[in-house]
Order: C-alpha cells, then structure tokens, then sequence
C-alpha cells in the first residue's frame, strides 16, 4: 500500500524572499525527507506559480517526484497572482 504525499509549491514567482534556485532545492529536498521517513510514499508536486516550470526544473524534480501537477495557469492561481498582496 502507496501513501500518497501532495507537496503544494510556487516556484517560478516573481519576487519573494528566496530565489527561484532556492525554492527549487528546498522542493527536492521535501520530497527527499518523505521518501527517508515514510514508507511506500507516492509524492505529487502541485505547483502553482506564476510561471510554469522549466524543462530543467521539472526534469531535477521528476528525480524525487512521482508526478508533477502544473496549475500555473489556473484561473485561480492566476488571480491570487494578480493581486497586491504586500505586507502592511
């Protein structure tokens, strides 16, 4: 028996506090701690960010992933996206 793990995402977002480059290493490594402490794990990237992910990017996440959703052009991705959401 499989347990499924859904790690959500955002990498290719414009701005935030850490790169793109840093994101992306933090995401494998998420999925390499599941595969260390759970057994049988069957891990989905859903991501969800401004751009969709590079033909690189998704072939060093498919090494650790079991399949990768895109929502990146979701409407409501794309909305939250839109949005001024700066800290007050």
């Amino acid at each position: 028996m499989n347990n499924i793990y859904l790690v959500s995402s955002g990498l290719n977002i414009d701005g935030g506090v850490f790169s793109i480059d840093v994101r992306l290493e933090q995401t494998i490594n998420t999925a390499k701690s599941i595969r260390e402490h759970a057994v049988n794990p069957k891990i989905i990237l859903l991501d969800g960010g401004n751009h969709s992910l590079t033909f690189e990017q998704r072939e060093k996440l498919r090494t650790v992933y079991d399949d990768i959703f895109d929502y990146c052009y979701h409407p409501i991705i794309q909305f939250v996206h839109g949005q001024n959401l700066g800290v007050m």
